[in-house]
């Protein structure tokens, strides 16, 4: 049995996940048009300090995120028909009417039991350290706007409207890279960057990045208990 390895040190996740869709066509003298955008940037970080048979204990967690939605939907008549004043029938109007539709969702991460959960073991007879690292306990909440505009071609009149919802709850935001294993270049300082793929399709990415020095086991554990 060797002696026991403890650790200090900071392990970062960063997300980033972009997406955009539009779509536009011609029906019946009507065009319509569709945008749909997604941007998410999280980072989620926190110290760490590790010793053998204890959980990884989480000083000064840390975590922000960017995560704006938005879609567009927009409808125009290349003719509208009215009846006026003085006019026999309907009389085309054009441009004709038109409708507008946006959706913006608004989030933020809140902590449900927020934790980040790490593993670290070096071996000294293959320079190879064994670690794994994650987080858990945080989960989106949010709400939405829909903001509606509508041509009357007819009268001329723009109508509008907004609703906004009540609060909701959204997924948990959770990561893990597994279990993985990497060479050592100073056994005294572990330092590395695991990629968790695909997230979103595919069109995400999650990066972890970790940097942690062997330390004195009894080393800070009055400060931090």
């Amino acid at each position: 049995m060797g002696e026991p390895q403890c650790f200090r040190g900071v392990v970062t996740f960063s997300v980033e996940f972009d997406d955009e869709e539009s779509t536009q066509g011609q029906t019946d003298g009507k065009k319509e048009k569709s945008l749909y955008q997604m941007i998410l940037r999280a980072r989620v970080q926190g110290e760490l300090v590790l010793r053998p048979g204890e959980p990884g204990r989480n000083s000064f967690p840390q975590f922000f995120r960017c995560q704006p939605f938005f879609l567009l939907t927009l409808s125009e008549s290349e003719t509208t028909y009215c009846r006026k004043k003085g006019e026999k029938g309907e009389v085309p109007v054009r441009p004709g009417n038109w409708a507008r539709s946006e959706t913006t969702i608004h989030t933020s991460l809140e902590e449900e039991d927020f934790r980040i959960h790490a593993s670290l073991d070096f071996d000294r007879h293959t320079d190879t350290y064994r670690c794994s690292f994650g987080f858990a306990g945080l989960v989106w909440k949010g709400n939405s706007i829909l903001h509606e505009r509508f041509y009357d071609a007819c009268t001329g009149e723009i109508r509008e409207s907004t609703l906004t919802s009540p609060e909701f709850s959204g997924e948990h935001f959770a990561f893990s890279t597994g279990e993985f294993q990497e060479k050592a270049a100073d056994p005294d300082r572990i330092v590395g960057e695991k990629v968790i793929e695909p997230y979103m399709l595919g069109k995400g990415r999650v990066r972890c990045t970790f940097d942690f020095v062997r330390i004195p086991c009894q080393e800070g554990r009055n400060s931090d208990e």
